[in-house]
């Protein structure tokens, strides 16, 4: 396992810090560090760790910095390593979003905080929101989703569309592009996401431009993206394309070559008015690497926070780095004397305002995981380099205390609500009693919450006094009994919850029905195929629960394709996402849908269809929830959910 310890990497700046750094009896504090070594970030961390220590260190002691290597050392093996030595206090983290899912795992039950400067997945954040185990200094790809539409459509008339890589990279873009397309008001013919890992993707780039956007905002890294521009720069008429951070590479200049000129795109990068390009330029030469003002901050995070919990770990650095960010005195700088400033402040019982490379390190006030707001460069290749020719700063601006990503994530603007107007009065005949078709129509351990989000809903209705024959429950029923489930024989939509799986009644597993099958089941057809069916009548209210992946043709049935064993068709928001929530770490697993437990949770209230509506409406991020039909429904103020949930 390569693990090392760096001591600097200057001569000028190790020769400064002999002369001022604590020579401490306890000893050094020691963070641990989780990165490629090719990534070439070791250089604005070591920067960080020398003004530290030559402001004397947290709590008067040098900051050491140990490394693990992950181009030689897997993530897992790397994070044990690290979450076993009681000496790490802390770990900066600097790899893809995924690795960084494993490794916070890793830390969480030991309550030692984590620091990624560069995974940006939305996931992240929502799993980890609030715990104090994992921290970002940017904000996470929800941010740069509405950079990229401000910059694809400036005037919102250009149409978009996106193509995004079918890995953990691409899914933030894809989950939130619509979403946040819809709240700018912003047209978009396609969002796509594929397997660009091949040579050609060109079908995959047909798809995704068949409406004709104006722009084509592409999502994938370096290699995928450098086969996407090949296909698109092929097309007749081709869309201006648009690309996002992890494009911004010399591998992808070297094999493009004179194709690369024009390419536009958007990275995180440091505030252009704090000057850190400047001093990178005056200690290190050129310009600063991508994520580089990220991983400084990212030093300069943890060592507010020791100097806050006296150097301690555990939950009292959690709390130390809670009271670092919410300070509001005076601000201080993030260079050598900035540093200093800081630390002298904070030892003399004051709270300055903190600032870092990126700007003033302000996060979310209820959950911490992500700066308030941050700067995204705007690039394009000039002459077969990269130059930056703009940059946004999303939010608000320095006093704002919720980021784009956190406001995103909270839920939809009201301004976007439906008007649920009521509608002519309609003679209904009188209500004879509840039946119910509850589905899930996806099998398997990664798509848990789908039938967790099913059994939910029956047991709901059970508790509510609906029959067990008035409820028709498919669902794949493979939970249980797999060999991943930390508690066989249960099914959980939360962790710690009931198990939803007791006393619940299967009356087919995914593999006795098609799509077809279904819909005649839910119209009473009694066959050879489905013997079981509802006995609804006239009077008889229909509850229609269906829950699994969407596409553009509606709910898939046992498959991600249109093809296999059908598809349930809806006229829905085809790009609209329910987006999955109540993320359990222990067992790496979403175990509900952000809708559906919303639905379980409000459905044990007592709320008319309009007020439970607007609830959902304000619970459910990622999506605009919507109701059909209203119009032709008069009594929406009336009518409590109650009584379609009730026999």
């Amino acid at each position: 396992m390569a693990i090392s310890k760096i001591g600097a990497f200057m001569v000028s700046l190790t020769c400064a810090c002999l002369f001022t750094c604590s020579t401490s009896p306890q000893g050094p504090v020691k963070l641990g560090v989780m990165l490629p070594m090719s990534a070439g970030l070791q250089g604005p961390l070591e920067l960080a760790r020398t003004f530290v220590n030559q402001a004397g260190g947290p709590c008067g002691r040098p900051l050491e910095l140990v490394y693990v290597d992950l181009a030689t050392t897997s993530t897992t093996a790397a994070a044990k390593t690290l979450v076993e030595d009681p000496s790490v206090l802390a770990v900066i983290a600097i790899d893809a979003s995924n690795a960084a899912f494993t490794a916070a795992a890793i830390f969480a039950p030991a309550s030692k905080p984590m620091v990624s400067p560069t995974a940006t997945s939305a996931d992240l954040g929502r799993a980890y929101a609030g715990t104090g185990i994992l921290w970002r200094t940017l904000e996470s790809d929800i941010a740069q989703t509405r950079v990229l539409l401000t910059v694809a459509s400036p005037s919102a008339t250009k149409k978009v569309a996106l193509l995004a890589a079918a890995t953990s990279y691409g899914q933030t873009f894809f989950n939130w592009f619509g979403f946040a397309a819809t709240e700018l008001g912003i047209p978009v013919t396609s969002v796509v996401q594929e397997d660009l890992s091949g040579t050609d993707c060109s079908a995959a780039v047909e798809g995704a431009v068949r409406n004709g956007p104006d722009v084509l905002v592409v999502a994938a890294s370096s290699a995928e993206s450098v086969c996407v521009v090949k296909a698109v720069r092929a097309l007749a008429a081709p869309p201006k394309l648009l690309l996002t951070d992890a494009a911004r590479t010399q591998e992808l200049l070297a094999a493009l070559g004179p194709l690369a000129n024009g390419l536009l795109g958007t990275s995180p990068g440091p505030d252009r008015a704090s000057g850190f390009e400047a001093l990178w330029l005056e200690f290190q030469g050129g310009f600063p690497p991508a994520f580089a003002a990220n991983a400084y901050d990212a030093v300069l995070l943890l060592s507010y926070g020791l100097e806050k919990s006296g150097c301690h770990g555990g939950a009292e650095l959690i709390q130390g780095m809670r009271d670092a960010v919410d300070a509001r005195g005076e601000v201080t700088g993030w260079d050598r004397s900035g540093v200093a400033r800081t630390l002298r402040e904070i030892r003399a019982g004051r709270k300055p305002k903190i600032t870092g490379a990126t700007g003033p390190l302000v996060f979310d006030s209820q959950v911490y995981t992500d700066l308030t707001f941050s700067t995204y460069n705007i690039w394009s290749v000039e002459y077969g380099n990269f130059v930056t020719v703009g940059s946004i700063t999303t939010g608000e601006g320095s006093g704002q205390e919720v980021s784009d990503t956190a406001a995103f994530r909270r839920g939809a603007s009201n301004a976007l609500q439906q008007d649920l107007a009521p509608g002519e009065p309609v003679v209904l005949a009188e209500r004879r009693g509840l039946w119910a078709l509850i589905a899930a129509g996806s099998r398997g351990w990664d798509n848990y919450r789908h039938q967790a989000d099913a059994l939910a809903m029956y047991q709901l209705l059970r508790r509510r006094g609906v029959s067990d024959d008035r409820i028709l429950l498919v669902v794949a029923d493979d939970l249980a009994s797999d060999l991943k489930n930390p508690s066989p024989g249960a099914v959980r939509n939360v962790a710690g919850g009931p198990n939803l799986r007791a006393g619940a009644t299967v009356d087919y597993r995914l593999d006795d029905l098609t799509a077809d099958d279904l819909m005649a089941a839910l119209a009473g057809n009694q066959t050879e195929r489905t013997p079981i069916a509802l006995g609804s009548t006239e009077g008889d209210d229909v509850l229609v629960f269906l829950v699994g992946h969407g596409t553009t043709w509606g709910l898939a049935w046992d498959s991600f394709r249109e093809t296999s064993r059908g598809n349930v068709s809806a006229a829905s928001l085809a790009q609209a996402v329910s987006l999955a929530t109540n993320y359990d770490p222990s067992a790496d697993l979403w175990r509900a849908d952000q809708f559906a437990y919303s639905l379980s949770q409000v459905g044990g209230m007592s709320l008319s269809l309009r007020q439970a509506y607007v609830t959902l409406y304000g619970r459910v991020p990622g999506s605009h929830v919507t109701m059909y039909n209203s119009t032709s429904f008069e009594s929406m103020d009336r009518a409590m959910l109650d009584e379609f949930l009730s026999p």
